[in-house]
């Protein structure tokens, strides 16, 4: 889960082929991502949509990881945003 711009070329390169060998691995990569994101940035009002996602197309640990969050969906977006 490096940021992209600091992989060398050539992980880079390896990732690509990965991703492009294997779609649950893109999508695992672009969910990951975008949590990431969500959490870094505290970007909690984004999260019920994240998770919809999740929940419907993503490789099975990554729902399972969706589905767990969702039982304290609230708690956890007012974490991200800031809210006590």
């Amino acid at each position: 889960m490096r940021p992209r711009e600091t992989l060398t070329d050539q992980r880079e390169e390896r990732l690509l082929e990965v991703r492009l060998a294997c779609p649950d691995v893109t999508r695992a990569c672009e969910l990951a991502r975008a949590f990431t994101d969500l959490v870094r940035n505290r970007r909690g009002s984004f999260l019920l949509e994240w998770n919809r996602q999740a929940e419907q197309d993503a490789p099975k640990p990554i729902s399972g990881f969706a589905g767990s969050l969702r039982q304290d969906l609230d708690a956890i977006t007012a974490g991200l945003l800031g809210a006590t």
